[in-house]
């Protein structure tokens, strides 16, 4: 009897162990057998987990800035091409989002497989034109990877290719910006563009160095940034709108193009230095959606691609995309010049978690 109920202890230990295993893998089934107790009171248990289970180990979504290059999409298949030879029966689903001024492309969580790489392949090598809207592509990506319930959370990943250089927001289709107003006589109009930066900070080198440590900068400056997008934003139709009548400076109005100072449509051109601008707003909403893809425990890449990194009005893009570690616990870095292998970290992040179940 001392064995039996030693035994009995014992293999209660072992199914509680399994029926913890099973509540932590809700998506995984759990079967349990043992069998009658022996001449020496012992039994055998067998736990097989997933046993016969058609189980997503792995989802990866891409989120690619409209000029993404070739190269970087290229990069993108390769690495893609090799998870498929090596992850075996294993299961790894590969979502695409492209943007410009909003989504302009969206393949659904497809399986990667034969039968779908040309599929993927085609997503990938999608280009387009019209604007850079950050925060819409990473909602689009996140809402992908929210909606795969059958994948724990730490096995879905985002994976961020853009220069950086935007100006708008906006996840309902309808794009947002801030319109500045430029008094110059001769020259009154309505602006909201990539170089919105210099009129509202004078002291526009310091300030950029900020971008180098994107998270303080989130930190430190999000409440007033999030403050002027709540007054100021307007629907972005255009980049420019001229004013009703030239000459007028600071008086301008530009009731023709529907804009009203008393409305709060635009900062006005003697008030900019102390507000934010276009692309202060769209860099801190990009940042936004970032901080929620990592407070929701999924694994993000962010790659800065160098379009503009000797531009001295636009090399601030690639800075803070490649300083997004600082937000959080995630993957930032350059595209590097030789994007043979660029994506190797998400990868192997993949390949680790199916290696080790």
């Amino acid at each position: 009897m001392k064995h039996g109920n030693a035994l009995r202890r014992g293999l209660a230990l072992v199914l509680s162990a399994a029926m913890a295993v099973s509540t932590a893998f809700a998506s995984v089934s759990v079967d349990k057998t043992a069998t009658n107790l022996d001449s020496n009171d012992q039994t055998k248990v067998s736990l097989s987990i997933g046993a016969g289970q058609d189980k997503a180990f792995s989802d990866v979504v891409f989120v690619l800035d409209k000029s993404v290059s070739i190269d970087v999409r290229k990069s993108a298949i390769a690495m893609l091409e090799e998870l498929m030879e090596r992850t075996g029966e294993n299961k790894i689903n590969v979502g695409v989002i492209g943007f410009n001024k909003g989504v302009y492309r969206e393949l659904e969580l497809t399986e990667l497989n034969e039968s779908n790489l040309a599929t993927i392949t085609e997503a990938i090598m999608e280009e387009s034109s019209s604007g850079t809207n950050i925060e819409a592509g990473l909602a689009s990506g996140k809402a992908l990877l929210d909606s795969d319930e059958s994948v724990l959370d730490g096995a879905k990943h985002l994976v961020l290719v853009t220069d950086g250089v935007t100006y708008l927001w906006g996840t309902n289709g309808t794009p947002m910006s801030i319109y500045s107003e430029s008094i110059s006589n001769g020259e009154e109009s309505l602006n909201a563009g990539n170089d919105m930066i210099e009129s509202h900070h004078s002291d526009k080198v310091e300030y950029l160095n900020e971008f180098s440590a994107i998270g303080n900068w989130y930190r430190s400056r999000g409440e007033d940034i999030s403050n002027d997008i709540d007054t100021y934003e307007h629907v972005y139709e255009a980049g420019q709108y001229v004013a009703d009548v030239k000459g007028m400076m600071a008086e301008s109005t530009y009731q023709n193009a529907g804009f009203s100072e008393k409305n709060n449509d635009y900062i006005p051109g003697e008030n900019l230095t102390d507000h934010y601008n276009a692309n202060d707003g769209a860099v801190y909403k990009a940042v936004a959606m970032w901080e929620s893809i990592l407070d929701a425990r999924y694994n993000a890449y962010a790659y800065a691609e160098q379009k503009y990194s000797t531009d001295k009005d636009l090399y601030w893009g690639a800075d803070w995309v490649a300083s997004l570690n600082t937000v959080g616990n995630c993957t930032s870095a350059d595209v590097p010049s030789d994007t043979t292998g660029m994506f190797d970290d998400v990868k192997s992040e993949i390949l680790f978690e199916i290696e080790n179940g």
